[in-house]
């Protein structure tokens, strides 16, 4: 769903009427009519002028604007001279201005663009392929692409720029942003061929390699010609460094790549047995720690323990749930891996299930699927949870979060209700539109607005394939080229790309398609793999290319990436290893300038983060988290959902007035504000987040009654 940005109509009146002066001391508040506009007396503030009452305020050019009276006497169709039209005309009929005349559909030699009769040519509903505009005569000609660039190519065998594409004397073309330079040092030590970084080409060649072999761009090498082994395979790699298949080498959701190049329905992770290595469905059974190597069966030999501080729980998540169990299965996930990280104690962990389930039911997601409301794709949701069942990952950011593609919200839920249906929630309607009073249950689906009608970004949206909410009205998407200042102002299938202050709307590239640092693919996917081309998130493997760390494989890191140039998938770097960030030396070590392993109990300490999962350091050692009637501090010196009251760990909840944390919970009908349990409010009664309201739902900052479908 794309995000909408909107001031309201009320936003603007606020700041016509902060406008308005008193003309007795601000002449500049009169306008060529010497109408003046003052706060006290003005009973129609339009920035600075005061319309009459017959008059309304066009709030885009805050001038006033006389009434227009639409003339549609005569007319079927056509202008009705006040920006609307005097009617529509039907199938196999078109308007030549006034009235609706028979016409007939011609579409002879055209790809794109209209019938002439109200209709569109071409398999595109008119439309062209990305990077394509449709002229007069009805063709896909190349759209040159110069907008904010000064040099470089236009993506249509031309050039920007004034001097051809080139620079002046002493720069050099950045042909990734199509800008010039100052002076760039060609990188050619050890390459025969491929580019130079300078908008050059290294070799003897200009870049290219003698007959019979082709150049390895990420190694600068002349190799010999392969030939891609993709006959009969639909996915997997072609065995030249790229992938078969229109997905990049990868399948759709629930189903997974064969040795034999074939997409198979459902892949069941198999990890029985293993703490590490594949699972058979492009996921891994767990990483070794402290120096252990995964035998060829599977098991971490050698060294010590992990980087936890426990023996890890059998998981309780299971892939059999039904749609309805979506919430309770994505709880399960999420307090299975704080298990694994010794966080939860195992009496605690019904308490932490209860809990991320609450989350999860804040917008009634059960009752919502049971009711038919949304429609939840059991296949996909499947996959997601599979997948993330096995991400080992200990961070308070990503820990109960979902991270992977295959979880994206468009792949799992789809709205169930038409326009005219019942429904609760703008989630409901398939037009993404909830038309309700604001303190009721109930409403009805209703149609997003459409361009030119007003719009708020609350609950009056536009359709998000024809414009966005603009200023209080739905304005055009904006094609190809043009400028922008975020992704919903333009067309579908672009995305808003480029420097900062000089972006421009840009088609997105397409799944194994080539691309460069920082262009933008299509959405779930980044520029990486074998060779620089558009692959799934999460998806590159040792040694490829990529962008930043979602693009290699959980557990791998992206390292020398950087606005110009791809970085690659590295494992986590051997202790000892000069670091940066910690996610270079993996679940098992730390960074301290070089990468150390994590700490058993009792080993002496700085930080948290140099102890064990589990472990905190206190008094310059490492110690368990306590568990309860454990002497504490803090609600942090104590496992999770347990709450530090008196000096002890303790799994009864807080009561109003009690302290709490992020880490521990309030009693029912209270919520944790400002760091002490207070009571939930009221239907009807201010409040600020749905934790807030006895409800669980804020809306507009008021509690909403409970609703039930």
């Amino acid at each position: 769903m794309r995000h909408l940005r909107a001031l309201t109509t009320a936003a603007l009146a606020a700041l016509a009427l902060g406008a308005c002066g008193d003309p007795a001391t601000n002449p500049s508040t009169e306008d060529a009519g010497g109408k003046a506009a003052d706060a006290g007396t003005c009973p129609y503030p339009c920035g600075t002028n005061c319309c009459q009452a017959t008059e309304s305020c066009d709030f885009l050019t805050m001038s006033c604007v006389a009434p227009c009276t639409p003339n549609c006497q005569g007319r079927s169709c056509g202008d009705d001279g006040c920006g609307s039209v005097c009617g529509y005309c039907g199938p196999g009929t078109t308007c030549n201005g006034t009235t609706c005349i028979a016409c007939t559909a011609n579409c002879a030699g055209k790809v794109c663009g209209s019938d002439g009769c109200g209709g569109t040519c071409g398999e595109l509903g008119g439309g062209c392929p990305s990077g394509k505009a449709c002229n007069a005569q009805g063709q896909c000609v190349c759209m040159p692409s110069c907008a904010g660039k000064s040099c470089g190519p236009d993506g249509c065998g031309g050039y920007c720029g004034p001097l051809g594409g080139e620079c002046p004397t002493g720069q050099t073309c950045n042909e990734v942003l199509g800008k010039c330079q100052g002076t760039c040092s060609p990188a050619c030590a050890g390459r025969e061929c491929g580019a130079d970084g300078c908008g050059g080409f290294c070799g003897p060649l200009g870049g290219e390699c003698p007959t019979g072999q082709t150049c390895n761009e990420v190694l600068g090498k002349c190799q010999g010609t392969c030939s891609p082994a993709c006959a009969g395979r639909e996915c997997g790699p072609d065995g030249c460094g790229g992938y078969c298949g229109p997905l990049g080498g990868g399948c759709p959701t629930g189903e997974s790549c064969s040795a034999a190049g074939v997409c198979q329905s459902s892949c069941t992770p198999s990890c029985a047995g293993k703490n590490c290595g594949a699972d058979g469905c492009g996921g891994f059974c767990g990483t070794c720690s402290n120096g252990q190597t995964c035998s060829a069966a599977g098991v971490c030999t050698g060294g010590t323990t992990g980087p936890a501080a426990c023996t890890p729980p059998a998981p309780t998540y299971s892939s059999s749930f039904t749609a309805v169990q979506w919430c309770e299965a994505r709880a399960k996930v999420a307090c299975d891996r704080m298990a694994r990280c010794c966080l939860l104690a195992p009496s605690r962990h019904a308490a932490c299930v209860a809990h991320e389930v609450r989350i999860c039911e804040e917008s009634d997601m059960t009752a919502r699927i049971q009711a038919g409301a949304t429609v939840l794709n059991l296949a996909s949701a499947r996959a997601c949870l599979d997948r993330e069942s096995q991400r080992f990952d200990c961070s308070s950011s990503t820990m109960t979060g979902l991270v992977f593609p295959e979880c994206d919200s468009t792949f799992i839920y789809r709205p169930g209700r038409s326009t005219g249906g019942s429904c609760l929630y703008r989630y409901d309607c398939i037009d993404g539109l909830c038309d309700r009073a604001n303190a009721s249950c109930g409403g009805t689906c209703a149609p997003y607005r459409q361009l030119f009608e007003s719009c708020d970004t609350s609950s009056q949206f536009c359709d998000p394939e024809a414009g966005y909410c603009d200023y209080g009205y739905c304005a055009s998407l904006k094609p190809t080229g043009a400028s922008c200042s975020a992704g919903w102002e333009c067309a579908v299938g672009t995305e808003c790309w480029g420097p900062s202050g000089s972006k421009v709307c840009t088609p997105m590239i397409a799944v194994g398609a080539a691309c460069s640092p920082g262009q933008p693919c299509v959405a779930g996917h980044r520029c990486g793999g074998a060779n620089g081309t558009c692959v799934p998130l999460y998806s590159g493997q040792v040694g490829h290319r990529c962008t930043g760390n979602d693009g290699c494989q959980w557990g791998l890191w992206c390292a020398g990436a950087s606005s110009y140039s791809l970085g690659t998938c590295s494992a986590a770097s051997a202790t000892g290893t000069p670091c940066i960030a910690p996610i270079e030396c993996g679940p098992d070590s730390f960074c301290s300038s070089t990468c150390q392993r994590r700490r058993d109990a009792g080993q002496v300490c700085q930080q948290d983060y140099e102890c064990k999962w589990g472990l905190v350091c206190r008094s310059g050692s490492c110690i368990a988290l306590g568990a309860v009637g454990a002497l504490c501090g803090s609600d942090y010196d104590c496992q999770r959902f347990l709450r530090c009251a008196n000096g002890s760990c303790s799994d009864v909840p807080g009561g109003i007035g009690q302290s709490c944390s992020s880490l521990a919970q309030c009693a029912s009908g209270t919520w944790c504000s400002g760091g002490l349990c207070a009571g939930q409010a009221a239907d009807g009664q201010y409040c600020t987040n749905n934790g807030a309201c006895l409800s669980g739902d804020c809306e507009n900052g008021t509690c909403r009654p409970s609703c039930s479908y």
